[in-house]
């Protein structure tokens, strides 16, 4: 009887449950913020249903009929993060809301050259790069990862060269005969270069893209063609902290060039061999130890291997990224101090050519009293490349003699009468007037030539600042730069330049 008791108490209870969600059910409460005080307007709704709602009065205070118990309530406010409450069995449902803390562009700092501003305060045309996009782009110099991220500002390379620095410019060309390239103001030292070899991106901060007259006028006519401000990072209070990041990226070519194969550059050479009534090499012969024109045809080539001059130069190359830094601080000292190295080795897609670069930075700040602090910054890289530079001419102004022109335009086969064990032995075309064409063996001479570039960079700079009174601050600084460049060249007999046979070798 006592178990028989206990169960339609509990069916009682389930019914009682199921009926208390099923009806409407009135709510009420008050809505505040961190501190206490009553907010004023927050917007209080049942999920789902948007028309149901209300706000809260003066007081912070509402009141709000929901379909059941098990309605969600949602309490928002403009500047607030969203809360929601699931009703149950609750009649009173207080509530406070907490501050929402959003990246807008109010609250967004940037750097103007002489000083730093609100984006909601800036009226120049500054644009601020995000460095969190900048960090995934696989390249060696941060210049280059710009491409394509801040609108009005064109990047450019001349020729793709490992540890060439890019080409910017800030809404077009400002000029015919004059260089276009923007000032740089790398942590308040302006310079004419980016010095993109020198830097590492994984030190970089910020980078403020400053295009209009406005926001360049400080510089005078330095800022013509627009200002880039970089600022490196520095340390923060608190504990050390040791960061380490490293990135493997492998590349290769996507698109070869179209070239013709041995029977289509036989058929054209035997064109041109025709209209200009010259006697043609390629369908010669050797009978008896004489020279038989028109002894072959161009059916014999038909089917033969040609040699593709792009397979014999371009490889999968592989870069090496290595990242390591320490910063910290402390309040009590009155100090903060960061300081990096980093390591970059980079393989060309050409045999023979790598860059290489290795770089540190020593950033430090020392609070001297409650209004003067001292800073120092050091940056220090060595930068080394090796290989040819593929659209430069090795000992010409003529297009010819450029190693691309070559690898496109040097012949893929050799006459069958020349032809040996070794047809890619030859260093130039005997069968090409030599005075006025420098095409080459590209294989060769890209194996054989020495092209090394050293670049040493050190850039120091001190700075004392006193705040003679608040907003009001004195700024002496000064700064010291090294930038040595060493460049290394050799050319043995496997070279054009070295083969006495050529006209660069004579």
């Amino acid at each position: 009887m006592r178990k028989l008791t206990s169960l339609f108490a509990a069916i009682v209870m389930f019914l009682c449950a199921v009926d208390l969600y099923a009806q409407n059910v009135t709510v009420t409460g008050r809505v505040v913020d961190e501190s206490g005080t009553p907010l004023i307007a927050v917007t209080v709704f049942e999920d789902g249903k948007t028309s149901n709602g209300t706000m809260t009065d003066i007081d912070g205070n509402y009141s709000l009929n929901v379909s059941s118990a098990k309605a969600t309530v949602v309490f928002s406010c403009l500047g607030f993060a969203e809360v929601r409450e699931t009703v149950g069995l609750r009649k009173t449902i207080n509530v406070t809301l907490a501050e929402e803390k959003l990246s807008i562009d109010a609250a967004e700092v940037v750097s103007v050259g002489y000083g730093s501003v609100s984006r909601r305060d800036l009226t120049g045309s500054v644009s601020k790069v995000d460095m969190g996009e900048l960090m995934k782009a696989p390249v060696t110099n941060f210049d280059q990862a710009l491409t394509g991220k801040v609108a009005g500002v064109v990047v450019t390379t001349s020729d793709g060269a490992l540890g060439a620095e890019a080409n910017i410019t800030i809404r077009g060309n400002n000029s015919l005969t004059q260089s276009s390239a923007p000032l740089y103001i790398i942590d308040g030292f302006p310079t004419e270069s980016s010095m993109a070899t020198a830097l590492n991106s994984a030190d970089i901060e910020s980078i403020d893209i400053l295009k209009d007259a406005s926001a360049t006028a400080i510089y005078g006519a330095r800022g013509a063609n627009g200002v880039i401000v970089i600022t490196t990072k520095q340390g923060t209070e608190g504990k050390p902290k040791v960061n380490f990041s490293s990135s493997w990226t492998v590349s290769h070519i996507a698109n070869k060039v179209e070239l013709m194969d041995a029977y289509d550059f036989v058929r054209l050479q035997t064109e041109i061999y025709d209209v200009s009534k010259n006697t043609n090499s390629y369908l010669q012969g050797n009978e008896n130890g004489e020279l038989v024109p028109n002894y072959y045809t161009v059916e014999d080539y038909k089917g033969m291997k040609g040699t593709d001059w792009q397979d014999e130069i371009y490889r999968t190359s592989l870069s090496q990224n290595y990242n390591i830094s320490l910063s910290g601080g402390s309040k009590e000292a009155g100090n903060r101090y960061n300081a990096s190295f980093s390591v970059v080795d980079q393989d060309g897609i050409i045999v023979k050519s790598n860059f290489q670069r290795y770089q540190g930075k020593i950033n430090f700040q020392q609070k001297i009293g409650k209004r003067v602090t001292v800073d120092l910054l050091a940056n220090y890289s060595r930068a080394i490349t090796n290989g040819v530079t593929p659209t430069s001419a090795q000992q010409s102004s003529s297009a010819t003699g450029w190693l691309i022109y070559s690898v496109w335009g040097y012949r893929p086969v050799k006459p069958i009468i020349k032809q040996g064990s070794d047809d890619n032995d030859e260093l130039i075309d005997t069968d090409v007037a030599s005075s006025n064409d420098y095409r080459f063996n590209p294989a060769k001479t890209v194996r054989n030539e020495y092209r090394k570039t050293i670049v040493d960079y050190l850039n120091a700079n001190a700075g004392i600042t006193w705040e003679i009174i608040d907003d009001l601050k004195l700024k002496v600084t000064g700064g010291y730069t090294i930038n040595k460049r060493r460049r290394e060249e050799f050319n043995g007999t496997q070279t054009y330049t070295g083969y006495d046979g050529s006209p660069s070798g004579k």
